[in-house]
């Protein structure tokens, strides 16, 4: 007599141990599609990262390349121009050097029209009785010259000015007499401008009147001392001399020679 095994009718045809490797398998299959898709995400970003850095390393290469020929090329501009700059400035230079020569020499043509002039003006009065002129009002009269001694004090330049307006110059001091003469007058009254000055030639005093070196001098111990602007001579109240700058106010000397 046969068994017959009973089928419990709950249990499915195939065991659940079965599945279980599929499902695993198939976890497994999508997980490596899922890791393949990463990696090939990462891939397609890292080139494209790569991309744009090679991009943006040609673009500062090329930025980098215009910044330098831009560079090069102002930089030429502005040698030109400071050539030129230079070239024309060492024109104006050379022309002024032409008009300062050219006006010294016409200065001392002047000085010695005017020196000839005196000469013959004092040879003629030399033998000439009468007196053609005379020393204008509130003018000291010395000889064969006037003096204004100013009451109000200006730079040394105005006061040359002044001088020239009054067809005279800043005094010249010739003599001992003369000298004793001006001392005396301006004991009392200030500091005065000569008209002795080294603006022409440094530590080359002349008088502004003629150009001719000062010869006589009566300048006080240490004088003329060096220093900025220290150009124009003056006169102590005691009678010695310094140098001074030019700007500076003090009274002033006029000297006007006469005509006989």
């Amino acid at each position: 007599m046969g068994f017959i095994t009973q089928v419990d009718p709950q249990t499915p045809q195939g065991s659940s141990t079965e599945k279980e490797p599929n499902n695993m398998e198939m976890q497994k299959a999508f997980s490596s599609s899922q890791a393949a898709q990463v990696k090939d995400n990462r891939r397609r970003h890292e080139f494209i990262l790569y991309g744009m850095m090679v991009t943006c390393f040609v673009m500062l290469a090329l930025f980098i390349f215009l910044f330098l020929s831009k560079y090069s090329e102002i930089s030429e501009e502005l040698k030109e121009l400071h050539l030129n700059n230079s070239e024309m400035t060492m024109s104006v230079l050379k022309d002024l050097d032409d008009i300062r020569a050219k006006q010294e020499i016409i200065q001392k043509s002047l000085r010695n029209d005017f020196s000839e002039l005196q000469g013959i003006t004092a040879s003629i009065c030399k033998h000439v009785s009468i007196r053609f002129s005379s020393c204008p009002p509130k003018w000291k009269a010395k000889e064969n010259a006037c003096y204004y001694f100013s009451s109000g004090t200006k730079p040394w330049s105005e006061s040359l000015s002044y001088c020239i307006g009054q067809s005279a110059h800043l005094v010249s001091v010739e003599s001992d007499e003369e000298q004793e003469f001006l001392r005396n007058t301006i004991s009392t009254k200030g500091t005065h401008w000569l008209g002795t000055t080294d603006k022409e030639q440094d530590e080359k005093w002349r008088w502004s009147e003629d150009g001719s070196v000062v010869s006589i001098s009566f300048w006080d111990i240490g004088e003329p001392k060096k220093g900025y602007n220290k150009d124009c001579g003056i006169m102590y109240p005691n009678g010695s001399w310094a140098a001074d700058a030019c700007s500076l106010p003090y009274h002033w000397i006029c000297k006007k020679r006469l005509i006989c």
